[in-house]
Formats: C-alpha cells, structure tokens, sequence
C-alpha cells in the first residue's frame, strides 16, 4: 500500500520586534509589516488518491497583540476552535479540489496545492501560513490494480527495430477492468511515442468487464527502456535497436589467383546478400553464386553470413564488384573488391 504522507506545514514569516518591556500594542507588535506567526498542520496521510472531501486542522500561534479575524484552506474559509483561531477547521470540497490539481507527484498522480492563508490586523492583504499538496484522483469510481506491457507487436517478427527509424513497434498496455478511463503516462530513456496525448500520455478503454486496453507506436534510434505508470501502478518494457549491416573487410584489392573471406556482422534479422555483376571475380556463399542468385549462408557455424571472392588466374582485365547485404527492414550495407592484373 502506498501512503503519501504530507510534512507538517510550517511557514514562519518576518518577526515583530522583540519588545523588552511595556504594553504589547497591535502597532508594536506589527510594526514591521507582518505578524510573526506559526501555522501547523498535522501530517495527513492517504493510501490513495482522494475521491471525497478533504478534512484539514490546525493550529497557530500568534504573538501577543496580533489578532486574527480568517482563516482559509484552499480559499474555503475555516472554523475557529479556542480563542482568535488557536485552532481551526475546514472541509475542502472534493470539486474544489479537482479544481486545483496541477502537475503531478513521483507516482503520475494529479495532485492539488493546498494553501492556509489568513487575515489578521496587520494588514489588507491575507497571509500565507501554510502549503502543502495531496493526491486527487480526477476520475472517480476508476481504479487501477493491475498495469503491465502485452508483447510487443514488431514488423516482420524481427524482435527489434530498425536505427534508420523507418518501421514503429506497437506498444500495448494491459490493466485491469476497472482502470477503464484512467490516462496512463509513458516514459522512455530514448525514442519517441507517436499517437499519445499531451505529456505521453494514453487512455485505458473497456466496458469494465474484461481488461481495460490501450496502445500507441514508437521509434528510436537506440535500445530503449520503456516505463508506464497510473494511479500508483507501474509497468516496464525493453525495445531492441539494431543498425545496418556491417560487412568485413569493407573493401580489398586482389591479384590474379588470390581470394578473401568477408564476414557479415548485425543484431538484427540479416534477409540477403547479392553482388554485381563482374568479369573474372566470383563471389559465392555457402556454394551459391551471389552475382546469380541473391543469399547469404552461415559456413564457419558462428551464426553469421560467410562470403568468399576470388579472382581469376589468369586475369586479362581489372574488374570490380559490390557486394550488398540488407536486413529485413531494407537496412543495408555495402562493400566493394577490385581484381587488378
């Protein structure tokens, strides 16, 4: 269970002048402007966000010679208990409370700043004697016990995304029946969410009945942790990002007779491998003529594509080709080999 506890508010304003002897007058004791006066507020705990009215008391102490004629929590004036507001009570409205959510605290719950204010004979104006904030929930009745990411929906079942950022993967969020209609914050340590409302947020829908759902797109660049939370609830998930295709060597000159072994390293889902056309240079992998036929096999058992060139013996004429490896995103990289007499 999470309790949010509200320090005890206690806001001291400037002093009145100490006065070593005589009668303690309302203009002595403000003759600096402001009352010196302590508001207290005891600690007000909540398991949840509020969904009814808010009961606040206090207590202030008060110089001698300040006199204090209102008091007032969240603008809704307070009953005094004792003498001149010693004490006091105020129930804040749950509407006004609603009214007062602005930004949000550690758990993505909209919170209300609550102010104590207070007139008393040293001047027009009220003064602050207190602040502190609580938990609304803006969507009574809707609650949220259960939050978590469903797989991933990835194009191609490629189980990463592309780093060019042409292809989005789905997020979807699942949470129970009862969380239908409360927004759900996302964050990320890189990327973007596409389809989101102000903030990165989303909207659990349902009929109440079966687990309410939401869902949106994302990108990035790099690996990506992704984290969503509403009313006290949190979910994470992990995006893979995988770039281009690397192809080692990238390039090489080769004499009549000699050859090479090109090496194809990526994270990603490599689709194929093709090379160019080219008098007096085969290019093979796995027996399979790359010029011909586009492929790409593992031949060492290391997990990755084996490619072989090789000039011809004699060779009567220079020559070059490319060879170009694409994963399944069409992210591609290339390499080329000259055959020089």
């Amino acid at each position: 269970m999470k309790h949010l506890t509200l320090n005890r508010a206690l806001l001291l304003l400037a002093a009145c002048p100490a006065l070593a002897c005589g009668e303690v007058t309302p203009e002595r004791a403000c003759s600096d402007g402001t009352a010196n006066i302590h508001a207290q507020v005891p600690p007000i705990v909540t398991s949840k966000p509020l969904e009814k009215d808010l009961d606040v008391s206090g207590t202030i102490q008060r110089p001698a010679g300040v006199t204090i004629y209102n008091v007032w929590v969240a603008g809704v004036a307070a009953s005094g208990t004792g003498l001149d507001f010693d004490a006091f009570t105020a129930k804040v409205p749950y509407d006004r409370l609603s009214s007062l959510a602005a930004g949000t605290n550690d758990a993505g719950d909209p919170v209300a700043n609550i102010d104590v204010t207070a007139r008393t004979n040293c001047g027009v104006e009220p003064l602050a004697l207190a602040s502190f904030t609580v938990p609304v929930n803006l969507k009574p009745g809707v609650r949220v016990s259960r939050l978590g990411f469903d797989p991933t929906l990835i194009p191609n079942n490629a189980g990463y995304l592309p780093a060019d950022q042409t292809s989005s993967a789905t997020l979807r969020l699942r949470a129970n029946p009862e969380a239908a209609g409360a927004t759900v914050t996302l964050t990320t340590s890189s990327g973007s969410f596409e389809g989101v409302g102000s903030g990165n947020t989303v909207t659990l829908s349902g009929d109440g009945k079966s687990d309410s759902m939401a869902a949106c797109a994302f990108h990035s660049d790099r690996d990506a942790q992704i984290s969503a939370s509403s009313m006290g609830m949190a979910a994470a998930t992990a995006i893979i990002v995988a770039g281009a295709p690397t192809l080692i060597p990238s390039s090489a000159t080769l004499g009549p007779g000699q050859s090479t072994s090109v090496t194809v390293f990526t994270d990603g889902k490599l689709r194929t491998c093709q090379a160019s056309p080219a008098t007096s240079i085969k290019v093979t992998s796995g027996g399979v003529d790359l010029m011909a036929t586009p492929g790409g096999k593992d031949t060492t058992g290391d997990g990755r594509v084996d490619i072989g060139v090789a000039v011809d013996s004699p060779l009567a004429a220079g020559a070059s080709t490319t060879i170009s490896c694409l994963d399944v995103f069409g992210q591609f990289a290339t390499a080329t080999f000259t055959a020089k007499p």
